[in-house]
C-alpha cells in the first residue's frame, strides 16, 4: 500500500512521517497511491514557496509581487469568480464556521465555483479531464480551490480548538486533492482528440492505445508551473487585500 513512499526523496519522507496520523489516515482512505507522490509534492511546494516569500524582505516582496502582478491574469478571474454562484447551491465542502471569515465578501462566491467542479468530479475522475466541460474556466476554479484553502489554513494556524483544527485539516487535504487533480489532469482537449478523450472516460487506467494521450497531455512539470502560479497570485491578492484594509 505503501510503497509510493520508496519515491520519495529523503526531505519530502520526512515531510510525510511528520504528518499527523488524521492526515495520513485521510489520504489512505480518500487519494489512489499513484497520486500521493503528486500531490505531496504540490503540497510541499506551496508551503515552501509561501514561507520563503514571507521571509524575504518587503521591498523584495514587493517586487515579486509587483512581477508577478504584471504576468497573471487575475482580474479576469476575479471577475469570474465574482460573477458565479447559485444562491440556493449547498457546497459539500463544509462550511466550518459561518462567522470564521465573515469579512471576506468572496468566500461564499469561491466556495460555489469549488462545489461545482468538486460535484463534477464526485462520482468519476478522469484520466484526461477536457476543460470544455468545466463549469468553470480553468484557473478561475483553481483560483477558487486555493483561496478557500488558504483561508482553511489562516483558521486552522489561529484556533484553539483542536476539533475545528482537525476539521480544517481534513477539508485542506480536499482541497489539496481538487487542485492537483485538476492542475495534472484537466486539459484543452484538441478537436482531434475529443473522441479518444471520451472513450478514455471509461476506463480507470491508461490502456495501450491512450498512452499517446497521456504523452500528450499528462505533463508534471506545466501542472507544477501551474500550481505554483495560482498559489502565488492568491497570495499577493491576499497581501494587497490586506494593505488596503489597513489604510
Amino acid at each position: 500500500m505503501n510503497d509510493w513512499l520508496k519515491h520519495l526523496t529523503a526531505a519530502e519522507l520526512a515531510y510525510w512521517h511528520a504528518k499527523q496520523k488524521s492526515e495520513t489516515d485521510w489520504w489512505d482512505a480518500n487519494t489512489k497511491p499513484e497520486d500521493r507522490q503528486q500531490l505531496l509534492r504540490g503540497e510541499i511546494s506551496g508551503k515552501v514557496a509561501y514561507e520563503r516569500l514571507l521571509r524575504l524582505p518587503s521591498s523584495t516582496r514587493e517586487a515579486i509581487l509587483k512581477d508577478l502582478a504584471a504576468k497573471a491574469d487575475a482580474a479576469r478571474i476575479r471577475l469570474a469568480a465574482l460573477g458565479y454562484g447559485a444562491a440556493n447551491h449547498t457546497s459539500p465542502i463544509e462550511k466550518v464556521s459561518e462567522t470564521s471569515f465573515s469579512n471576506c465578501t468572496t468566500l461564499e462566491d469561491y466556495q460555489n465555483i469549488v462545489s461545482a467542479f468538486s460535484d463534477l468530479v464526485a462520482d468519476h475522475r478522469p484520466l484526461i479531464g477536457d476543460c470544455s466541460v468545466l463549469p468553470q474556466p480553468k484557473k478561475t476554479i483553481l483560483y477558487a480551490i486555493c483561496w478557500v484553502r488558504d483561508h482553511l489554513q489562516t483558521l486552522q494556524e489561529e484556533t484553539e480548538d483542536e476539533t475545528l483544527a482537525e476539521k480544517c485539516s481534513g477539508l485542506i487535504n480536499t482541497l489539496t486533492f481538487l487542485f492537483t487533480h485538476l492542475t495534472a489532469d484537466w486539459h484543452d482537449i484538441l478537436p482531434e482528440d475529443k473522441d479518444a478523450v471520451e472513450k478514455l472516460g471509461e476506463c480507470d487506467s491508461f490502456p495501450d492505445w491512450a498512452l499517446p494521450l497521456k504523452a500528450k497531455y499528462i505533463n508534471d512539470e506545466n501542472a507544477s508551473k501551474e500550481a505554483y502560479g495560482v498559489a502565488f497570485q492568491v497570495l499577493k491578492d491576499k497581501v494587497d487585500q490586506e494593505s488596503g484594509r489597513g489604510r
